[in-house]
């Protein structure tokens, strides 16, 4: 049986955020929920109770991806349950270290780069949302 996961999108960029979420709106499988402000992802999540949230880690924007797992953690407080996936420039290796090491502590569950294949990123949902 397939049930409707829904899947908070905090990303910088809109136009990607508003892609994803109009090529997957026949999906029944998904309902998405778009937040542009990072500062706002955990009253978002609190109202929205999604079971999974998608953080886009920006290039060049002079934050620490430690800021953006930062903003999971208020995401799982707000929404506890909540699944949280990064999504990470590939070119950087500070994010891909502090992705895997979030991974391993437990402060998210899964990342995925922006260069990923729709399929692979789409995977990645229905494997954070086989959990429920």
């Amino acid at each position: 049986m397939i049930y409707l996961q829904k899947v908070l999108l905090v990303m910088y960029r809109s136009f990607v955020a508003q892609t994803l979420a109009k090529s997957m709106k026949n999906d029944l499988r998904f309902e998405f929920f778009l937040e542009h402000d990072y500062k706002n992802a955990s009253s978002v999540a609190s109202t929205f109770k999604p079971h999974i949230a998608v953080v886009e880690v920006p290039e060049n924007k002079g934050r620490q991806t430690m800021e953006y797992i930062a903003v999971c953690t208020e995401i799982r407080k707000a929404s506890p349950g909540c699944k949280l996936m990064l999504l990470c420039p590939e070119s950087s290796e500070q994010s891909k270290s502090v992705a895997i090491n979030a991974i391993r502590t437990g402060e998210i569950n899964d990342f995925v780069f922006f260069d990923s294949s729709w399929e692979y990123f789409v995977s990645k949902l229905e494997a954070l949302g086989s959990a429920f």
